[in-house]
């Protein structure tokens, strides 16, 4: 998340030259991608506004950090609203700047004299996908992603699902959320069942060691683990689950579930930027909103695009 590591002689804070001009720059959402960028600009020298739409900052680390051994992670959003707050960055919570807000401002005299800004910059981040979208299959959602049991991974690790006796977490990814997902439900008391088309669980994940110890811990947790390699979700019920192989499609079975959990990636919350289609101020969008992505690749955005500011 450095983004001076590996690039020392282009990159990072020691390369940070204040702005020819400083300008008003508002900064629209307040994941890790926005608080770089607020930070960046507000280093160069630019008067920034940071507006995000619910009460905290973070995005969503602050779900990720929810989960199972996975508190650490929230220290990069800790540490960049410290130095927001350094920096006397105007950090506006709750601030849901949706279109028909922007709209009135844009229109009003306080905002054309006041308040209207030199630079956007939109990081208003992405959304989980619940459309059962499936990376091998794209053309075959399951069937009866519109039963009440049907939970993107979010609504756990919130805290929001209703929780059953017996779950199936399909992981699409192959990234840590599926198996933090996993671990709170088996936590919970649930059965936990794994459909993922990659060959384990957490293949993304296991560079950086992450993959075997927690397949220690799942497999041995006592409410009762079982994962389903190479495998396809082809249809939810009430009851259960059809989970189809993917290497011999002949080859299926139903798993009992009163609760499903999608990981299926993201997809770009973009209302925001579209509205700015014809702002005559400079406008530029990163992290999440631009396409989903990695931590480090969306920190590494917001930097960017302040530098260019």
């Amino acid at each position: 998340v450095n983004v001076g590591a590996g690039q020392e002689g282009k990159f990072g804070d020691d390369h940070i030259e204040p702005a020819e001009e400083p300008k008003r720059v508002f900064v629209i959402g307040g994941g890790p991608s926005g608080m770089e960028a607020a930070r960046v600009a507000a280093l160069r020298g630019h008067q920034v506004t940071l507006f995000e739409a619910t009460d905290r900052l973070g995005g969503q680390i602050q779900v990720a950090r929810q989960l199972p051994h996975r508190e650490e992670i929230g220290g990069i959003v800790d540490w960049l609203e410290g130095q927001l707050r350094n920096l006397e960055v105007d950090i506006r919570l709750n601030a849901n700047v949706d279109a028909g807000q922007w709209d009135r401002w844009h229109r009003s005299f306080d905002w054309l004299e006041h308040e209207r800004p030199d630079a956007v910059i939109v990081a208003t981040g992405s959304t989980p996908r619940v459309d059962g979208f499936q990376q091998l299959r794209p053309t075959e959602p399951p069937a009866g992603l519109h039963l009440p049991h049907v939970w993107s991974y979010y609504d756990v690790a919130e805290g929001n699902a209703e929780l059953g006796t017996a779950a199936v977490v399909l992981d699409d990814i192959g990234h840590y959320p599926a198996i933090g997902v996993a671990e709170k439900l088996l936590d919970a008391g649930l059965r936990v069942t794994f459909v993922t088309r990659h060959y384990s669980l957490g293949s993304a994940v296991a560079g950086a060691l992450m993959q075997e110890p927690a397949l220690r811990r799942l497999t041995g947790h006592p409410s009762g683990f079982r994962i389903i390699p190479r495998a396809h979700l082809a249809e939810v019920t009430e009851t259960d689950v059809l989970v189809r192989n993917l290497d011999a499609t002949d080859v299926e079975e139903r798993v009992p579930a009163d609760m499903v959990v999608l990981m299926s990636g993201n997809v770009p919350n973009t209302e925001f930027a579209e509205l700015l289609d014809d702002y005559e101020g400079d406008v530029t969008v990163v992290g999440d909103a631009l396409a989903p992505r990695w931590l480090e690749m969306a920190i590494h955005s917001g930097h960017y695009a302040a530098l260019e500011v």
